[in-house]
């Protein structure tokens, strides 16, 4: 077993995800959203650790009613240029049909914070595939990206 899963898997069973929860969103509530999702928030979703531990805004999140895992990325909404930039942002990444990127889920905003919601993969992400070229000396072009 990898070591995320054993991870998360004490996290699901120690109970701390709900303690995790509130301190890293204590005032979810009721979302307003500009795609069609399905209330997604704190009462239905459980947060199962944070991954980005510098910023602490990205999310591996679970349904608690299906299992089902995603990532949330909470960003700060300042005044409505960020607004448009979030929402502009996620709609970029819907009409993304890469093989090569993570699915779009959809996104909502929450007591001033826009969420981007993803897909959960547990395969490489993209500072691990940046490492491996690196090791190998190997770089790439603006054409190859």
């Amino acid at each position: 077993m990898e070591a995320d899963q054993i991870q998360e898997q004490n996290i699901l069973q120690n109970g701390s995800v709900n303690d995790i929860s509130q301190q890293v969103a204590p005032n979810m509530s009721q979302s307003q959203f500009s795609t069609t999702v399905q209330h997604p928030s704190l009462a239905t979703h459980q947060i199962v650790r944070i991954l980005d531990t510098n910023t602490k805004n990205t999310f591996l999140m679970m349904d608690k009613q299906t299992g089902q895992l995603s990532v949330w990325k909470k960003f700060a909404i300042m005044n409505e240029g960020d607004r448009r930039m979030y929402e502009t942002e996620a709609e970029l990444l819907l009409h993304n049909s890469s093989p090569f990127l993570i699915r779009y889920i959809g996104s909502f905003v929450d007591n001033n914070e826009f969420f981007i919601m993803t897909e959960f993969s547990r395969s490489y992400n993209l500072k691990s595939f940046i490492n491996i070229l690196k090791r190998f000396n190997i770089s790439l072009n603006n054409e190859d990206v």
